[in-house]
């Protein structure tokens, strides 16, 4: 068995559903995946302790899915509290082979969306870092040109000394 395959046990109510992720999707996959894009509601998971964890984000998703594939069984168990949906809008584990390969290319779709998403996000924080750091730079080049305007070249004490000139100056023409 792969690290990244999962069974996931889903009870809601009396009710309980099936599914084998054979890779990791990212939390909205997982939510779509559970809910069947027809509703929402609590989703929580049983720790190793039996207590009831929440899952309302990727880091939560993340360690409850390391959670899972840890475990000797490779089973999560899940239970749903349903907001809109009812017990007939969670889907159901697919029948036949045909809907397992759709299920799968579904999945597999929705990964590769959300890893351009992520790629998407990297590249435009990378761009706005390069243009702060151009802008830095460039404040940078004008401090130093306006420095050098004034007589500073690098030396503390010729632009001291230029100062004391400039006083001295202003104080023999009053």
């Amino acid at each position: 068995m792969s690290a990244e395959k999962l069974t996931v046990k889903i009870s809601v109510g009396e009710e309980m559903r099936r599914f084998t992720f054979e890779s990791k999707p990212s939390f909205e996959q997982f939510k779509q995946q559970i809910f069947g894009g027809r509703g929402s509601g609590t989703i929580k998971y049983v720790d190793d302790e039996n207590d009831l964890i929440s899952l309302t984000n990727e880091r939560e998703f993340n360690e409850a899915w390391s959670f899972g594939t840890s475990c000797d069984s490779k089973i999560l168990r899940v239970r749903l509290t349903l907001g809109q949906a009812t017990v007939a809008d969670v889907p159901k584990e697919p029948k036949s082979e045909d809907d397992y390969a759709e299920q799968q290319r579904l999945i597999e779709e929705q990964r590769l969306q959300e890893e351009r998403r992520i790629e998407e996000e990297r590249l435009e924080a990378e761009y706005i870092r390069m243009q702060e750091d151009e802008a830095r730079r460039l404040d940078e080049e004008r401090l130093q040109k306006k420095l050098k305007d004034k007589g500073y070249n690098g030396s503390k004490k010729k632009l001291k000394g230029k100062e004391k000139k400039r006083k001295e100056e202003q104080r023999m023409k009053e």
